[in-house]
């Protein structure tokens, strides 16, 4: 699987847990550290991408991890969550 695979592959499941798909924010960066996914959503869909006790984004960031390794890349994930003042940030 290759990133842009990856990228369309994630979105696409995180268009199908939310209830306001077309508020996802969703960018890609590289830099020296690897590939840096960072997304934000509607504050209602918060609890449905992070899961309880984070389960639902841990699983995320498994597939995403495993993906990354096949493609000899380190894969971050960073959630923003506005008006939180705090972000969500896990690296794999």
């Amino acid at each position: 699987m290759n990133i842009e695979k990856l990228e369309a592959w994630f979105l696409g499941v995180l268009s199908l847990m939310v209830t306001h798909p077309q508020d996802i924010k969703f960018t890609r960066t590289t830099d020296e550290m690897g590939i840096l996914f960072t997304i934000s959503v509607n504050k209602e869909d918060e609890g449905k991408v992070i899961g309880m006790a984070g389960s639902i984004v841990g699983a995320l960031i498994v597939i995403m991890r495993s993906a990354g390794r096949m493609e000899g890349v380190r894969v971050s994930l960073k959630i923003e969550i506005p008006g939180s003042g705090f972000e969500v940030r896990k690296a794999t």
